[in-house]
């Protein structure tokens, strides 16, 4: 399953002079997507502790 889902996330690269915050995991964004469409809960309630990602991480991921 890992071979199929490597084209469908994004690798963006980080700039030289102000790199700013270090991404989170694009795995665990994708993660965090399946996750809430599983379960059908909200952005904001998903487990950040669990899936590594906050829920606005991962809806932000998923509008990119």
């Amino acid at each position: 399953m890992r071979g199929r889902l490597e084209p469908l996330i994004p690798f963006p690269e980080r700039r030289i002079r102000f790199p700013g915050r270090k991404r989170a995991d694009d795995r665990a964004a994708l993660e965090g997507v399946l996750y809430v469409v599983r379960t059908g809960i909200g952005w904001n309630r998903s487990p950040a502790a669990l899936l590594g990602a906050s829920g606005a991480t991962c809806w932000h991921r998923l509008t990119e």
